[in-house]
């Protein structure tokens, strides 16, 4: 029996990727600025996906703080 189901052969489109640098200077991530600045890599490129990932991950992050130590 032939094989009737359908195959995608098209290319998925190509995803956009960003740079530390224009992540930060962006009006999107400008109030994840500071976060952004210490987390992402310099030389490395990041997808909308991985930048939300980043931020999500820094604010979740808990934070315990030590008095008189």
């Amino acid at each position: 029996m032939a094989d009737t189901t359908k195959k995608d052969t098209q290319p998925a489109a190509p995803v956009a990727t960003f740079k530390k640098t224009d992540i930060i200077e962006s009006e999107k991530y400008k109030q994840y600025a500071d976060i952004l600045q210490t987390e992402l890599d310099e030389g490395k490129t990041y997808t909308d996906n991985d930048i939300k990932a980043v931020i999500d991950r820094a604010l979740s992050h808990v934070v315990e703080e030590e008095v008189n130590p």
